[in-house]
């Protein structure tokens, strides 16, 4: 084996692994965002839902008022706000599509490091594959 095979076999396996470590900061920063939008989402919607429920339960009989009613309606209306808003983006960016797509190009790079690691493909199998991997989910490859 001559000393540029060895030397192009060491950068391929180094690419895998930068590329390995980017997939999964990345993966990370799209799960934070994903739990974040969804938290936000089901908090602020249920906020709207009870404020506005518990407005209309205890009505009258608890002499609210006017001002009591206002102040009610604008807390549900600013959690339903932010409700639409959070789901809205979350839409909007694709941040669930781009977790989704994020897990798989991990899966195929965690995958290919294993088939490194054991040596159960040929090195122009692993190259071709690693290629692949690159055309269909370029944001994950280093360099």
């Amino acid at each position: 084996m001559s000393a540029d095979l060895v030397e192009e076999r060491k950068n391929l396996v180094a690419s895998v692994k930068a590329s390995l470590r980017k997939a999964e900061g990345i993966v990370a920063a799209h799960r934070k965002n994903n739990n974040f939008m969804v938290i936000t989402t089901i908090i602020s919607s249920a906020g709207a839902t009870m404020i506005a429920g518990i407005t209309a339960a205890v009505g009258q009989s608890a002499s609210i008022g006017i001002e009591g009613w206002k102040t009610a309606c604008i807390i549900a209306a600013v959690f339903g706000l932010i409700s639409t808003v959070s789901n809205g983006l979350t839409q909007q960016l694709k941040i669930s599509d781009r977790l989704l797509e994020g897990r798989q190009g991990l899966g195929k790079l965690r995958h290919l490091d294993v088939v490194i690691t054991t040596g159960r493909l040929s090195w122009e199998e692993i190259t071709k594959e690693y290629e692949e991997i690159a055309q269909v989910y370029p944001d994950l490859i280093n360099g």
